[in-house]
């Protein structure tokens, strides 16, 4: 017998989360594809993705139609682009998962999304190209908010400016009429309300970095159960179902494992099985995995890490979240009789 059959996994239901607004399986069933209840939709919906803003009360709204994108600095020419400019150039669209560097564990502030726009890199280009002596790129916003990524981030292919998301315009929430997108990094880094970029030749320091967050902010391995919840109850001999999430930024996903023991064993003693990964959407965006369990009696504990696509396994220890994010499995106690 498969260690897996012998042992256990999820009830239905959906999960709830706290603070943050998270999404559950409504768009997936809406367009007919089977999904365990409880577990994650592969995008999220707009109104449901998570926000985060410095501002206290009133974010910034742009009329789309004024609006303009200066590019100056350390660039051959300075430019200014309206959002027709941006759209009557080559478009992409990108499945990229954003996360906020304050997530604790399990982490809620995430979400991922399909992102339409253009190439950064395109728009450098336009702007004469970036000179030699060019160190940051910075993200100037409508809101003061400033931030600031290398240039060799800025030029890869992968970073975007986007005006939609999941095929609709851009939500004035997530930063319309324009936003970056910059896969590998934390969600501080993909500035909202752009009006300007600045190539500068030293390291800039942004609102984030200079309240002690990190500069550099590389997304750390996450894992987390959507199902089953911390103190849920579980049938003993019933067939089910565990699943959740899986992401580490741009290095994708390449393993899940979920460890069973009870709340008081060593996390060395923990009997391991292989989840089951769904297809990867992108090596940016997250990975959705379910396992089958059918739990014995008594009380249980579950843990999950993942194995990201350099052969990093999750480390066990946990670690606050700042200054560079959360590290550290994500475990639930659940009851079975």
């Amino acid at each position: 017998m498969q260690r897996r059959q012998a042992l256990s996994v999820l009830g239905a239901g959906a999960v709830a989360f706290g603070a943050y607004r998270y999404f559950g399986n409504a768009g997936m069933a809406a367009r007919g594809v089977s999904w365990p209840p409880g577990l994650s939709a592969a995008f999220t919906d707009a109104d449901l993705f998570y926000t985060v803003s410095k501002n206290k009360l009133f974010d910034p709204r742009a009329d789309g139609r004024r609006w303009s994108l200066e590019v100056n600095g350390l660039v051959g020419r300075s430019l200014s682009l309206t959002l027709d400019d941006l759209r009557a150039m080559p478009a992409v669209e990108s499945a990229v998962t954003l996360g906020c560097i304050s997530n604790g564990i399990p982490a809620r502030a995430i979400g991922n999304a399909r992102w339409t726009g253009v190439r950064l890199l395109d728009v450098l280009e336009r702007a004469g190209g970036v000179d030699r002596s060019a160190v940051d790129l910075v993200w100037i916003c409508a809101d003061s908010y400033t931030d600031s990524i290398p240039v060799a981030k800025a030029l890869d292919d992968s970073t975007l400016l986007v005006w939609g998301m999941n095929g609709e315009p851009l939500p004035q929430a997530h930063g319309a009429p324009v936003r970056a997108i910059v896969p590998g990094i934390y969600g501080m880094k993909h500035a909202k309300w752009i009006e300007a970029i600045e190539l500068i030749a030293g390291d800039h320091q942004g609102y984030w970095q200079r309240q002690g967050w990190s500069d550099t902010a590389p997304f750390m391995t996450l894992s987390r159960f959507d199902m089953p919840r911390a103190g849920e109850s579980l049938r003993a001999g019933a067939a089910t179902t565990l699943g959740g999430i899986a992401f580490a930024g741009d290095r994708g996903i390449t393993r899940v494992e979920v460890g069973v023991g009870t709340p008081d064993q060593a996390p060395g003693g923990l009997l391991w099985m292989d989840a089951d990964l769904q297809p990867p959407i992108a090596r940016a965006a997250w990975r959705l995995w379910t396992c089958p369990f059918t739990p014995v009696p008594g009380p249980l504990r579950l843990s999950v890490r993942a194995t990201d696509g350099d052969g990093v396994v999750q480390p066990e220890a946990r670690r606050g979240n700042f200054p560079s994010g959360a590290q550290g499995w994500h475990t639930v106690d659940v009851a079975v009789s």
